[in-house]
């Protein structure tokens, strides 16, 4: 049997081998829900893995005390693809071999995103960045945009202790060793003020990703300035939805997080997006309607509390060029 938190998987309880009393397997997972290291209820590491992209095991692949695997999924290791294994995705089955499900997705391809068209792809061939919880259609973390916020455009993380603690475990469990993680996996209260620059930098940056809210929505009395994804953000209005994911950032550059803000809310720095040309207007319409319409989660936008700006809905596309 298996424990969870919400949607979140904790713990393993199963028979102890040779017929003892239960015993329970505590879980620890990386940023794509994958179990990584397996402790048991004496803080012991008992197995710790490591996957290639795709789902091949990296480390020893008799480490079976749990079959939950890569994502979290149970994995067949008696299957029928090339390298033995298939991962159970309820859906249909995917080898981490081939990095390839093992039939046809049963969910149609989107007419803007190429990537879906091949309905054997796992995630659109980004692994990294997706998962696929049904077998059926990919789940966005939205690591990779709170990557480009912090590298490439200076922000200033803001964090809170406990998702420090959270975040530098997973920074430990991406380029420590296995006998270091056990040690440190059990110290990650105390780690952040001891840490290396490369692990405060990551702790600091990783604590803001999984220190920020769960989608809890904007104060709906607040109105905001777009900073970055005018386009997404009128793809959005144009299909019906009421709101879209954004990071508020502060006038004093601290972030609030990732939260669910109120279309009706949004200000845009111009009244028009320019469709003057094929190029632009494939940025407006393949690369953001199109997937708005296909029920495709954009990247957060980007906004800061103000008032400035023409509302969203008053947007108009401009056929001669911006204005």
């Amino acid at each position: 049997d298996y424990v969870y938190r919400g949607s979140q998987l904790l713990a393993s309880v199963q028979p102890s081998p040779g017929g003892g009393p239960e015993q329970t397997l505590h879980l620890h997972l990386d940023h794509l829900g994958t179990p990584r290291q397996v402790t048991n209820s004496n803080a012991t590491e008992v197995a710790f893995h490591s996957y290639y992209p795709f789902g091949g095991e990296a480390t020893d692949a008799s480490q079976n005390e749990v079959a939950l695997k890569f994502t979290g999924h149970e994995r067949d290791e008696n299957g029928s693809s090339g390298d033995g294994m298939l991962d159970y995705m309820h859906a249909r089955y995917c080898s981490p071999g081939l990095g390839r499900f093992v039939s046809v997705d049963p969910v149609l391809g989107a007419t803007g995103d190429p990537q879906s068209w091949n309905r054997f792809a796992y995630v659109r061939n980004n692994p990294m960045r997706y998962v696929d919880p049904r077998g059926e259609e990919r789940a966005q973390i939205y690591l990779d945009a709170e990557i480009n916020n912090y590298f490439e455009k200076g922000i200033e993380p803001s964090f809170r202790d406990p998702g420090l603690q959270k975040a530098t475990f997973l920074a430990l469990t991406l380029v420590l060793p296995t006998d270091e993680l056990a040690i440190a996996s059990l110290a990650a209260p105390r780690i952040a003020a001891s840490a290396s620059g490369f692990l405060a930098r990551a702790g600091k940056f990783l604590g803001r990703f999984f220190g920020k809210s769960d989608n809890v929505p904007a104060a709906a009395d607040e109105t905001f300035e777009i900073l970055d994804g005018v386009r997404r953000s009128k793809s959005a209005e144009f299909v019906g939805n009421k709101t879209i994911p954004g990071e508020v950032i502060e006038t004093s550059g601290r972030s609030r997080g990732i939260v669910d803000i109120p279309i009706d809310s949004l200000r845009s720095p111009k009244s028009t997006i320019d469709i003057s040309d094929s190029r632009s207007a494939d940025r407006f319409f393949k690369a953001n309607l199109e997937p708005a319409r296909a029920g495709s989660v954009p990247p957060p936008i980007q906004v800061t509390p103000g008032k400035n700006g023409t509302r969203i809905r008053d947007v108009v596309l401009d056929p001669h060029g911006d204005r």
